[in-house]
């Protein structure tokens, strides 16, 4: 997906027109969705579908409850992300509609092989007719992303810290996550370095000199001075946006730790708070390796059982909380789904 230009709608060329698009591999895609069902048929296979079905059955008429921690931490997720726009464009875009928009472009993401990036452009190009101009609708989902991904690194270093302890090997270990710590804090601080030097210009330069025939390229630098333009802003304007929409992701990671206590509670499988982080941030870190997966097929499962595993949860709890999460995402993912076309509409209909 990329960010359409604004004479690209009614009476204008269509995109795919302009040039070529960047190179899929669909049958690489296929290939890792069917190693991921795979995986999970495998998984089930040794646990055994009649112990996994003992597992959730307690649930009950509970079951749509596992929706309610993804919809609490969704709104700490899109409170972050209004954090990264002008106060007037802040007020200028309701909260519900700022929640859709994520909610559609979450489901793209989640359905699509480019490492969660997909639908980014999708946010944007929907955020951009509510009254947001393109240069700011982009600027705010690359600071939300950035920052989304800043707190995952701090939750995962929390998480790996846990770890460690539980395991008696932490002070064996500290030279170790001081390293770590420092690499992630320093990914961090060059994200932000770049985008308050402006980041829109160099990246499609870089683009261009390893796809010079892709069409979202050209695209990309008619917007790049505008772009770059709202980012210095932001930062110039807004000095610790960054850091409290950083914070609020970080709610939203910890909520999702929360989701494993309620999914094994809900189980009746006893799990104390510190081993729910240590599932929740290492299954999202090694998602998070195998992000041209779509969806994590497979890796989210085996990570889950073997963690669980680990820590004396059991392989068969720690694959029946996976599966969970992974009804929930489908959930979420058609809803997000069936959201885009009417959002989509609207777009349509404020652009004539």
């Amino acid at each position: 997906a990329s960010l359409p230009a604004e004479g690209s709608g009614r009476g204008g060329a269509p995109a795919h027109r302009a040039g070529k698009r960047w190179p899929v591999r669909p049958h690489q895609t296929a290939a890792d969705v069917g190693v991921g069902f795979a995986l999970v048929g495998w998984l089930v296979h040794r646990v055994g579908p009649a112990r996994l079905w003992d597992l959730v059955r307690p649930l009950g008429g509970l079951a749509p409850i596992i929706l309610l921690p993804y919809a609490v931490g969704a709104i700490f997720d899109v409170i972050g992300w209004a954090r990264t726009l002008a106060p007037p464009q802040r007020r200028a875009v309701p909260f519900w509609r700022l929640y859709a928009i994520r909610l559609a472009g979450e489901a793209v993401n989640s359905i699509t092989p480019t490492a969660g990036l997909a639908g980014e452009p999708v946010k944007a190009y929907l955020l951009r007719f509510s009254r947001v101009r393109t240069g700011d609708a982009v600027a705010s989902v690359v600071i939300a992303k950035s920052a989304l991904v800043a707190a995952q690194i701090v939750f995962t270093l929390a998480g790996l810290l846990v770890f460690l302890h539980w395991l008696g090997v932490l002070r064996d270990r500290a030279a170790l996550m001081a390293v770590g710590s420092a690499i992630g804090f320093g990914i961090v601080a060059l994200i932000v370095a770049g985008q308050r030097r402006g980041l829109a210009a160099g990246t499609a330069r870089w683009l261009r000199s390893i796809a010079p025939r892709w069409s979202a390229i050209a695209r990309l630098e008619g917007r790049a001075a505008e772009i770059d333009g709202a980012l210095i802003r932001f930062y110039r304007d807004d000095p610790r946006g960054f850091l409290v929409a950083s914070a609020y992701h970080m709610v939203a990671w910890l909520i999702g730790a929360g989701e494993v206590w309620l999914f094994l509670a809900l189980m009746r499988v006893s799990c104390t708070w510190r081993e729910a982080l240590i599932i929740e941030s290492l299954t999202q870190a090694t998602m998070a390796s195998a992000a041209l997966i779509p969806g994590g097929l497979g890796v989210q499962e085996l990570s889950g059982a073997v963690l669980c595993r680990i820590l004396g949860i059991g392989e068969a709890a720690g694959l029946a909380l996976m599966l969970l999460k992974r009804a929930r995402e489908i959930a979420f993912a058609a809803l997000g789904l069936a959201l885009l076309p009417w959002l989509a509409r609207q777009a349509r209909t404020a652009q004539k």
